[in-house]
């Protein structure tokens, strides 16, 4: 008897091959079936009712298998672990599988809490639960997500297994599910009062919805006429916080030259976290404050000479500067005096 209940004590310490449930099942089996002997898993001869009696006896001691007016194994205590599914994008259910280890002889109610990284969850979809696991081992659990006009970081959905009664919580207790945030920002572009030449033209570029961090947009920067300072035209970025606008300012020159009035334009162009609006483009109209300088036109008339006899006589009257428009003038002829 005493190998007998060494071989048994090695069985549930680990060292040897067979398992307690395999003790449990071969005592229970004997016992039912009235064979004391034929199937004993050491002595190794029939009819040795002493040896299964010494198993049972050490069983019963051990707590595992229950001696009454038949022997039963009392059954393994599930393990329940939680495996993620696939990530989702916002308004997507986040699904778990729950998994029992060896599958409960009955449904088993196991408490669950469910939490998430952002805010993704449905209303309510979060904090204590309960999931039922059939006596197939595995129960599927979803948390519903709101697919929401907000941008924001990806977050995720958790759900760890708690303590609780009939089971207890394998290795792998907690699992997450990532949430995809699937809003993109529109950008547009304003632009602020026209600006005499010296003053900064002023534009503003909207993110709606606005961006979860700051969002850098590629602008090209243009102009009509000569008013730009030297630099700010060509390719630039713009950072959007997360207030969702930003001020852009192009300086323009203040110079001495008279010119034709001119603009300044900024255009959003395509870009990585953005999609480009349907005001992309907008203008700021600069105006000269250079006044032309004004020379007033002199006439002049030249002499002539001519001879007594020459009738009519024509004279040529000249504008200095010449004028863009026309322009008259007064003569009043008067008597002069021959000379030979």
């Amino acid at each position: 008897m005493g190998a007998i209940r060494k071989k048994v004590k090695a069985t549930f310490e680990g060292t040897d091959t067979l398992t307690r449930a395999g003790v449990c099942d071969m005592a229970k089996a004997n016992v039912e079936a009235g064979s004391f002997g034929s199937s004993g898993p050491w002595c190794g001869t029939s009819g040795h009712t002493a040896d299964w009696e010494a198993i049972y006896t050490e069983l019963d001691r051990l707590e595992t298998c229950r001696s009454s007016s038949t022997i039963n194994t009392q059954p393994l205590t599930p393990t329940v672990s939680v495996t993620p599914e696939a990530g989702v994008s916002e308004g997507t259910a986040a699904v778990f599988t729950l998994t029992a280890n060896p599958a409960p002889a009955a449904a088993l109610s196991v408490a669950v809490t469910v939490g998430q990284s952002g805010d993704y969850a449905a209303a309510g979809a979060t904090g204590s639960k309960t999931v039922t696991i059939p006596t197939g081992g595995t129960a599927t659990y979803s948390v519903a997500t709101v697919d929401d006009s907000t941008d924001e970081a990806n977050g995720s959905v958790l759900l760890t297994v708690n303590t609780g009664n009939g089971y207890t919580v394998g290795n792998a207790g907690a699992a997450s599910v990532v949430v995809t945030d699937n809003d993109v920002p529109e950008i547009t572009v304003t632009a602020g009062a026209g600006v005499s030449e010296g003053t900064a033209a002023a534009f503003t570029l909207t993110a709606n919805p606005a961006p979860a961090a700051a969002l850098s947009v590629a602008v090209t920067v243009g102009q009509s006429g000569d008013y730009a300072a030297a630099g700010a035209t060509g390719s630039k970025t713009v950072t959007i916080p997360t207030s969702g606008t930003a001020t852009y300012s192009v300086s323009t020159v203040d110079d001495s030259s008279d010119e034709a009035n001119g603009s300044v334009s900024v255009t959003v162009n395509s870009g990585t976290g953005y999609t480009v609006g349907s005001t992309a483009t907008a203008t700021v109209a600069v105006s000269d404050d250079d006044l032309a300088t004004v020379t007033t036109p002199s006439f002049s008339i030249d002499d002539l000479t001519v001879k007594e006899e020459a009738g009519m006589v024509a004279f040529t009257i000249k504008l200095s500067p010449p004028s863009t428009r026309m322009t008259g003038v007064y003569v009043q002829a008067k008597a002069g005096s021959a000379t030979s």
